[in-house]
C-alpha cells in the first residue's frame, strides 16, 4: 500500500467515523439506529486505527468473513450505507483482497 492511498484512507476514514456519530446523534440513544450506526463508526474507527498502525494482516484475514458493510444503516440512512461500503471496497482493494462489492 503506498503512503499516499493509506493516508486516504486514514484520512477518510476518520471523517466517516465523525459523520456516523453525528448521525447516531440525531437518533434515540435506545434506538437501532443509533446503535447501527455507532457499531459502524467503530467497525470504521477500528480499520484506521489498524492502517496507522501498519497492522493490516488483521484487515486481510477479515475481509473473506464479511461483505454486507453498511447493509444494515440503508433503511434510515442511505448516504451512510453507501460511504460505509465504499470505504470498506477502497480499504480491501488496496489491501489486495476483496474488490467486487
Amino acid at each position: 500500500m503506498s503512503q499516499l492511498n493509506r493516508d486516504y484512507l486514514i484520512k477518510s476514514g476518520k471523517e466517516l467515523v465523525k459523520e456516523l456519530l453525528l448521525r447516531a446523534a440525531g437518533f434515540n440513544g435506545k434506538s437501532s439506529q443509533h446503535d447501527e450506526l455507532s457499531w459502524e463508526a467503530v467497525g470504521v474507527e477500528t480499520r484506521v486505527t489498524k492502517l496507522e498502525q501498519n497492522d493490516h494482516d488483521p484487515i486481510i484475514v477479515e475481509a473473506g468473513e464479511n461483505d454486507d458493510w453498511g447493509k444494515g444503516l440503508f433503511a434510515h440512512s442511505p448516504e451512510q450505507s453507501k460511504k460505509v461500503a465504499e470505504f470498506y471496497r477502497k480499504l480491501y482493494q488496496e489491501l489486495g483482497t476483496k474488490q467486487d462489492h
